[in-house]
Order: C-alpha cells, then structure tokens, then sequence
C-alpha cells in the first residue's frame, strides 16, 4: 500500500501537478481503521516507502493519531485527510485522497483574478462524466477550517477546486482519481487555448 502512495505521488510531480515540496496523498482500505499519507516537508520525486506516515483512526472518539512506527511527520493537510477518513460512509471503501496544484485548472478558474466555478467546464464538454462540486472559497492552508469546508463543498462528487490554493480528488482507487485530475487539466488547457 505505501508503494502506491510514492507512485502516485511521484505521478503527480512528473505530470507538473506539485512542485518539488507540495502536494499530498493518502489510502485508507476498506474496513481498516488506519490510513497512510505522505509526509510533510519532503522532496515528493525522492519519497519512499520508509517515509509513508501510518495514521491509526479511532472511530469512537472520532480521532487519528500517528502509529509509533512511524518515523516522519504527516502532510500539512492532515485535518483535510482525516476529515474525510473518519467518515463512517468511507468506513467500508477504499478512499484514495490526492491534494494537488494542476496549472490548467488553477488558471481555469482565476487563481487571483477570475471566480469561475471548476463545474463550468462541464458545459463545455459535455461528454465528460465526473462529478465536480462547487468551488471551495479561499481559507488558509492546513486549518481544520479548510478540512471542513472541503469536506462539505466535495459531498458526493470526486473533486473540488480550492479557491488560490489547488484541487482535492477522492475515490475509490488512484487509477479513477488520476484519471479525473487529468482529464480535466487537459479540458481546462483546451478552454484557456480559446
């Protein structure tokens, strides 16, 4: 499981989604009540399975704690994580979870100066089948407030723009949730070309 966390995560970096520093990803399975997500202040292309944070869930008291094998800290956007992994609806899925920074999308919806909503696109391309939720308003990184906010614009959908910050995707593997963020960053390209 922690191998697929590097290669996604190093997918995102190839792809231009993060930089050398930014981004995150993390896999709960089914019916586990622990997660793993990549670790804060790392070179994203150089992680390996050594540096992969196992986070224990406690359903009970709804919180999650770093397990003691792990020798890292977790990503910055850990509330953001976790918000979604302490769901009891996640509880029997895997969730496949990536925050990133796609260019295309960014520009897309007006990194500082435009207020389009990510969901626009949609209109233009109508062939495309990805539920995108409403736009989530700027907050500052790694709050729980951005965790909550996130948590409640996603809903049901597979992914949301994070107004000045970057996109979060979920499903139930990364092959889906890759294949989102990337065919939307190429739709986005297609619009901002015209």
């Amino acid at each position: 499981m922690k191998y697929l966390l590097c290669h996604y995560i190093k997918e995102c970096y190839h792809n231009k989604w993060i930089a050398s520093v930014d981004g995150n990803i993390s896999y709960k399975p089914a019916n586990a009540n622990f997660f793993y997500i990549t670790p804060a202040s790392l070179r994203k292309h150089e992680i390996n399975n050594d540096d992969i944070v196992k986070m224990n869930i406690n359903y009970n008291d709804k919180t999650i704690i770093k397990d003691t094998e792990s020798n890292r800290t977790p990503s910055g956007e850990i509330d953001l994580h976790g918000k979604f992994m302490l769901d009891n609806n996640y509880y029997d899925k895997n969730v496949c979870i990536v925050h990133c920074h796609p260019p295309y999308m960014l520009a897309y919806i007006g990194m500082i100066k435009k207020n389009r909503e990510l969901k626009t696109i949609l209109s233009l391309f109508p062939e495309l089948s990805i539920k995108v939720g409403d736009n989530v308003p700027y907050i500052e990184a790694k709050t729980p407030l951005l965790a909550e906010k996130t948590y409640e614009m996603m809903g049901d959908n597979e992914i949301v723009a994070l107004k000045q910050h970057g996109i979060v995707a979920i499903g139930e593997s990364f092959q889906r949730v890759m294949e989102i963020i990337e065919t939307l960053e190429y739709y986005c390209k297609i619009a901002l070309l015209e």
